[in-house]
């Protein structure tokens, strides 16, 4: 069980509602009877020479004759052809595309939003795990919780060391990658990755930059290329981080890159990006952080940790399929 001071500080995030609309159209059927004009003609073609007995006989001749128009002869056929068993033609009806599954969405949990790729799409937080999430997190987890890599036996439980005083919408720092894995796990999330997780690590294989850079804008920072003095956390001069709450300019400037938050300074974010593959024990953090200079907090910033690695500028946010 992790022990840590509280601050009861709180800020509450906003969503988005979608909106849709369909169209009816419908089709009237107009039918028409032309009794009179065809009655009419008939009769001036009889003439006088029609008598009752003449059309009386017709009748009857036509009706002995057995013609194969007869209605006995026409059910007949009817039946006939019924039976056969033909059923003509057949379409398989095809399911419709419901799209990919929805984001993740653990009450108390950081909202997300999900980002297209060339092939496919992943889900991201709009922003850091904070502080007051973190502490959630812990009294709900008193044992090991499940699914942890083996690399992480004894490590995931370290004492979180959150500065004492700190805001409830802080990042939460001080939270090594085990606790990263483990609280994004236990929020049915993940932690962000490698974008093409068969591919080889580098610098633009990262969901994190990809959401960083506009997606394939790649641009270095989230709201452009050129440095904009405050528009995110960084060359702040301070030691400790702020709420995350006090960039709302950091983002990028089109849907869904205008949603995500703080993806260059502020806190430097955990990958699950592990670099000494079998037995991995270290792995990959983005994005630099407040104390960073301008040109060094950018979207392909890396710096590889040791897993146990807890520090003052490092925090993470979940990614989900």
């Amino acid at each position: 069980m992790v022990k840590r001071s509280r601050v009861a500080v709180g800020f509450a995030a906003l969503a988005s509602v979608a909106v849709g609309c369909q169209l009816v159209a419908s089709i009237e059927d107009v039918h028409y009877d032309p009794s009179d004009a065809q009655t009419a003609e008939t009769l001036a073609e009889v003439g006088d020479t029609s008598d009752s007995s003449v059309l009386d006989t017709a009748d009857s001749s036509t009706v002995d004759s057995g013609d194969s128009t007869s209605p006995d002869t026409a059910d007949t056929k009817d039946t006939t052809v019924t039976d056969t068993g033909d059923t003509g033609p057949t379409e398989t009806a095809t399911p419709p595309d419901t799209g990919p599954a929805p984001c993740p969405s653990k009450a108390g949990t950081t909202a997300m939003v999900r980002v297209p790729t060339a092939k496919s799409s992943f889900c991201m937080d709009v922003n850091e795990v904070t502080v007051a999430q973190m502490e959630v997190y812990d009294g709900a987890t008193p044992t090991v919780p499940a699914g942890l890599p083996a690399r992480c036996t004894g490590k995931w439980d370290n004492y979180y060391k959150r500065d004492l005083g700190a805001l409830p919408t802080e990042p939460a720092i001080n939270a090594n990658w085990c606790q990263a894995f483990a609280y994004c796990k236990w929020a049915g999330k993940r932690l962000c990755r490698a974008l093409d997780t068969a591919a080889a690590l580098s610098t633009e294989n990262s969901e994190l930059y990809y959401a960083c850079g506009n997606g394939a804008a790649a641009t270095a920072r989230p709201y452009g290329t050129s440095y904009v003095a405050g528009n995110c956390d960084v060359e702040t001069g301070r030691s400790i981080p702020t709420s995350i709450l006090a960039t709302p300019k950091c983002h990028g400037p089109t849907a869904p890159y205008d949603k995500i938050f703080n993806l260059i300074g502020s806190a430097e974010e955990w990958s699950e990006e592990c670099t000494d593959s079998p037995a991995p024990s270290k792995c990959r953090a983005r994005g630099g952080y407040f104390g960073n200079i301008s040109n060094v907090a950018v979207c392909a910033r890396t710096v590889d940790y040791d897993i146990t690695s807890q520090f003052a500028s490092l925090g993470f946010r979940c990614c989900a399929d």
